[in-house]
């Protein structure tokens, strides 16, 4: 869901500075500035990545702590409660 409402933003942000830079409003060159899209979709793609990083359950490890008795039924369900 939010992947669909990003790309919507960035069409609608790409679309009004296209036809903007037509009637010469703020005056940006869409045939030389071009690459400046490609700069703010990489910044938003690893701020994103950043922001949202939250290690990943080991689920051999977890399942193995459980067959040997070292951890309960449901710490395990805790461990791998974690939907990714």
């Amino acid at each position: 869901m939010r992947r669909r409402y990003a790309i919507g933003v960035i069409l609608i942000v790409v679309g009004l500075w296209i036809w903007l830079s037509y009637w010469g409003v703020p005056y940006i060159s869409f045939k030389k500035n071009w690459p400046l899209l490609l700069v703010g979709w990489g910044i938003y793609i690893v701020v994103r990545r950043i922001t949202s990083y939250r290690p990943r359950t080991n689920r051999r490890r977890v399942i193995s702590d459980l067959e040997q008795g070292k951890i309960s039924v449901e710490e395990a369900i805790e461990r791998l409660g974690d939907k990714r």
